[in-house]
């Protein structure tokens, strides 16, 4: 029988052109390792540099405490989804494990495994989700903003300042700026 982690660490991330991605990744051991906003600043940098790096087009974020979404569409002539996680979480986590090592932190700890290797993000690829239409890519961009509000950390998604929903009611009033334009339009009814 298989565990819960087992299963996931055998699924397949499966590259379909054009299609967006849903992207979230939890913090080890369900952490609050993003409680700190310089931590959060660090996930905004390693996200603007790999959206450079990668060529994606970025329609919606949220920072958590213990976890966070991305919604991207990727370039895959420029690199695959895996590929972009292969650089933009290790980005992450060797500069804030190493800030903890030299303040000799006590979560360090915490986030050992069994074989005393650290860890940042919880091990595998966390969960991954291919939208191609525009009603489920909505209904995913509203899902991401309205984390902070459903875990009562704001009344309107617009107030926390850790996603892309200040960008969507006023460009350019958001840290990160996203695709707005590319986005699919929802069905008219």
């Amino acid at each position: 029988m298989h565990t819960q982690v087992g299963i996931y660490k055998c699924l397949q991330r499966r590259e379909v052109p054009g299609s967006a991605r849903l992207l979230t990744f939890t913090c080890y051991h369900d952490l609050d390792l993003l409680r700190n906003d310089g931590i959060k600043q660090v996930f905004i940098d390693a996200l603007a540099w790999s959206r450079q790096e990668f060529g994606f087009q970025l329609w919606a974020w949220v920072i958590m405490s213990n976890h966070t979404h991305i919604l991207i569409r990727p370039d895959v002539a420029r690199g695959t989804v895996r590929q972009f996680l292969q650089a933009f979480k290790p980005r992450i986590s060797n500069q804030v494990l190493a800030r903890w090592r030299d303040l000799r932190a006590g979560v360090l700890s915490r986030l050992k495994d069994s074989r005393g290797k650290l860890h940042f993000w919880q091990p595998g690829g966390g969960h991954d989700r291919n939208l191609r239409y525009g009603d489920p890519i909505w209904n995913a961009i509203n899902y991401v903003h309205n984390n902070p509000v459903k875990a009562g950390l704001c009344k309107s998604p617009a107030d926390w300042p850790w996603s892309s929903a200040r960008e969507f009611e006023r460009r350019g009033s958001g840290p990160l700026p996203i695709d707005s334009a590319s986005i699919p339009r929802r069905k008219m009814l």
